[in-house]
This record gives structure tokens, C-alpha cells and sequence, in this order.
């Protein structure tokens, strides 16, 4: 084997160790898994107090939001309008509470994903309570700034009887 053959086996290896080693998702404790719990605790205090833009401003500008029943929404500002187009039309609701409870952090560079059961309560204008059980889907990305956003999002309704 000549030494430029020797030279290319032992960089292509080394390369690939290299990428190996990127590949591995962090382990519980590192890489970002408090990051992601304190964005939890964000994103969940944002949804209670029912607040579009804190909720907004965890958002990339080229998310998606995948809803149940709906189209796909792209873009932040296409979410903002439909989520203040909702809550326009949602005038004197209060939400008691908002619990969410995350699962399965995994952590692989500046991409996240885990997932969550999330149950509402609702008081509506006329008085009216409603529970609102669920599911979400989370793919998180770390901006060039530091920061957790949702890249994408997707929800469910679960039926509790």
C-alpha cells in the first residue's frame, strides 16, 4: 500500500469516528437537557397565562405547525395570525390550568425532540368548563443566539370519558 493509500484509509477513519461520535445523542444530564427543560417550563407558563406573543417568541420564523384537522401552517407569522385569529374570536376565556408533562428529551447537537401529555381546563365565556386532554410533539432547533425553538409542532385530542 503506498503511503498517499495509507494516508486516505487513515483519514477516511478518522472521519468516520468523527461522525460516529456526532451521531450519539446525549446522555440524560448533558448536551442541553436542562436547556430544554427550562424552554418547557417557558413554553408551558406561556400557554397558562395565554400570552401569544411570550408563546410566539419560541418559535424558529420557518416553523411548523401541524394541528389536528387543519392544514399545515409554515412560518411564524402564518402561526401568530392564526393563533391571535383564534383568540379573537376566544374573547373572555380564562384557562385555570395548563399541565404538561415531557417525555423522552433527545439531544443531538442544535436538535432536540421530545414529546408530551397535556391536559387544559378551560372556563369559557358562557360559563362553561372544558378539560382538554392531549398530545404533543416537539422538534426543537438552537438558534445561532443560544436559544430552544420550536422548529416543528404537532398536537392531538385525546377523549377522556
Amino acid at each position: 500500500m503506498s503511503m498517499i493509500q495509507k494516508y486516505l484509509v487513515c483519514f477516511g477513519a478518522g472521519f468516520m469516528v468523527l461522525l460516529m461520535v456526532r451521531a450519539v445523542p446525549a446522555k440524560p444530564g448533558e448536551g442541553g437537557q436542562a436547556e430544554i427543560a427550562a424552554f418547557n417550563v417557558k413554553y408551558s407558563e406561556a400557554t397558562r397565562r395565554m400570552d401569544n406573543a411570550a408563546t410566539m417568541a419560541l418559535f424558529t420564523d420557518d416553523a411548523v405547525d401541524l394541528l389536528p384537522g387543519m392544514e399545515p401552517m409554515s412560518g411564524k407569522v402564518t402561526i401568530t395570525k392564526w393563533l391571535d385569529q383564534t383568540m379573537e374570536g376566544l374573547k373572555g376565556i380564562q384557562m385555570v390550568s395548563n399541565e404538561d408533562e415531557f417525555h423522552d428529551i433527545e439531544v443531538s447537537g442544535n436538535w432536540a425532540s421530545e414529546w408530551a401529555n397535556t391536559h387544559q381546563v378551560v372556563n369559557l365565556a358562557d360559563g362553561k368548563r372544558v378539560e382538554i386532554y392531549g398530545k404533543m410533539l416537539l422538534v426543537l432547533q438552537k438558534g445561532g443566539d443560544g436559544q430552544w425553538k420550536i422548529k416543528e409542532e404537532m398536537w392531538n385530542n385525546i377523549e377522556k370519558h
